[in-house]
């Protein structure tokens, strides 16, 4: 058998064009390989129009994606701020959210996102887990690194960290700033 341009000729003329085609798809991919890759733009934009549209797991893979294919990108603390809150409300999984919540401070520290994180983070250890010495520690990082980005925040954490652990009615007593001593109120 003959070959001619690297084809064997006593194949027939549907398998060489086959191998044509082969060989034409495999070039293609490796001179452009982006062409097909979403960039961390499209990811977010679809990431919240799957949002708007109510289609909540194609949301989270969107934005998931952005999170694992572009981690430097200025859009993943929006995506994770996104990907907390859609746990938070959407799917009722507040361990999850909280740990969304806590990446954007350990990944992207600089973003506004970060601050608000930390303390949504440790609401929900603290309101929706029971986990007060996680909620400790993300309120207390949040007051080391961001205590003058948000005065009410701010103070909503130091009151968090006062009436952290206590029943319903000592948090009450607490802030109101009653104290019972032998059966009596003082203020």
């Amino acid at each position: 058998m003959q070959e001619t341009n690297g084809f064997d000729h006593g194949k027939t003329a549907r398998e060489n064009m086959n191998m044509r085609l082969l060989l034409i798809a495999l070039s293609a991919l490796l001179i452009f390989p982006s062409c097909s890759r979403e960039s961390d733009k499209e990811l977010w934009r679809q990431g919240k129009s799957a949002y708007d549209g109510k289609r909540v797991d194609e949301s989270i893979r969107f934005f998931q994606r952005l999170v694992d294919e572009f981690p430097q990108s200025p859009l993943v603390p929006d995506a994770l701020y996104r990907l907390g809150s859609i746990y938070q409300t959407d799917r009722n999984d507040p361990r999850r959210a909280a740990e969304y919540y806590e990446q954007i401070h350990r990944l992207h520290p600089e973003s506004p996102f970060a601050s608000k994180g930390l303390f949504l983070g440790g609401f929900l250890y603290a309101n929706a887990l029971g986990d007060t010495q996680r909620a400790r520690t993300l309120y207390e990082t949040y007051l080391r690194h961001y205590a003058d980005v948000d005065s009410n925040i701010t103070r909503s954490i130091h009151m968090e960290l006062k009436t952290l652990g206590k029943s319903p009615e000592e948090a009450l007593r607490e802030v109101r700033g009653e104290t019972l001593i032998q059966g009596r109120k003082t203020r």
